[in-house]
């Protein structure tokens, strides 16, 4: 159960943390002066209202759609763009009175530009003229909703969804064993619930090899792996060794060096992070109960392996 409560754990930090990431501040007709103190001193995200708004002859279009639209307003004497999602308007969508938004305050360069260029155009001003006029911050409905925000609750319903497809599956395995991948595992050597039967009653009176990793009974070995128990019958083990894996990533080379279990029906079971002292006292146990047990992958005299991914 720990994979899961971990999850929801993150699914909780998450949402925690999105409340400060995404608090928004209130900004109003009277605020605008102050737009780039509230841009920089806050979260990025404002909800207010505003007197009016005028459009401005500007879609914003998003892979070929107009995704929004541009609407500006003038406060003492200076001219603040609005970048509203389309879906959000009327139908009559050229003035809008008393409208109310929650935006993402964005600054970008060449979008500023672009607008202005069109503004200098369709008003035949100078174009320094309307750049001296214009704030550089642009209050963006459309960048609220396509931005972090939507990224963020995405990724915390991945977690959340995760988290409970884990947790139902973990819960159905306690209630049905025979739904494990251990006990499935199993049934390749024999009568499965027979199998699992014995396993359990042993498992009791095992002998721990490695603290809450590695106990050995009479017929049985027990690997506690990360999600459940492997189960494998001692007698149908036909090899086993030590593997050298190297994993190459982008960004890091390691090693690692499994202890490696293959059964009669070539099953592969890998026991992690084991010392060279515990590999070697689990070969020693398993082989006073199966002496025919082959160390090496290919020869008894071979007693390593190598693996490059």
């Amino acid at each position: 159960m720990l994979i899961p409560a971990a999850l929801m754990l993150i699914a909780v930090i998450l949402l925690i943390s999105g409340r400060f990431v995404t608090r928004s501040l209130s900004l109003t007709d009277d605020a605008l002066p102050n737009i780039k103190d509230i841009y920089s001193n806050g979260s990025g995200y404002v909800i207010g209202s505003v007197k009016e708004l005028d459009y401005a002859g500007i879609d914003y279009i998003v892979r070929n759609k107009t995704a929004g639209r541009v609407y500006y307003t003038i406060k003492d004497g200076k001219c603040y763009y609005f970048i509203l999602s389309s879906s959000h308007l009327p139908k009559d969508y050229y003035v809008l009175e008393d409208y109310v938004f929650q935006a993402k305050l964005i600054t970008d360069t060449e979008l500023l530009r672009k607008i202005n260029s069109q503004m200098s155009t369709y008003l035949e001003f100078p174009i320094k003229d309307i750049e001296s006029a214009t704030s550089s911050v642009i209050i963006s409905e459309y960048h609220l909703f396509h931005s972090f925000g939507t990224l963020y609750i995405i990724l915390l319903l991945a977690v959340i969804i995760t988290a409970l497809i884990t947790m139902i599956s973990t819960v159905v395995i306690i209630i049905f064993p025979s739904k494990s991948i251990s006990i499935r595992r199993l049934g390749k050597y024999g009568s499965r619930y027979r199998l699992y039967i014995n396993a359990m009653l042993e498992y009791e009176e095992a002998t721990e090899l490695s603290d809450d990793k590695i106990s050995l009974s009479e017929n049985f070995i027990f690997i506690n792996a990360p999600i459940f128990l492997d189960i494998v019958p001692i007698n149908n083990i036909e090899r086993i060794y030590k593997l050298s894996e190297v994993h190459h990533t982008k960004t890091n080379i390691s090693v690692t060096t499994p202890l490696c279990i293959i059964t009669d029906k070539k099953e592969l079971y890998k026991i992690h992070m084991v010392s060279d002292s515990l590999a070697a006292l689990i070969t020693t146990r398993l082989l006073k109960i199966n002496p025919e047990i082959i160390i090496g992958y290919r020869t008894a005299d071979n007693n390593t392996s190598q693996h490059m991914t």
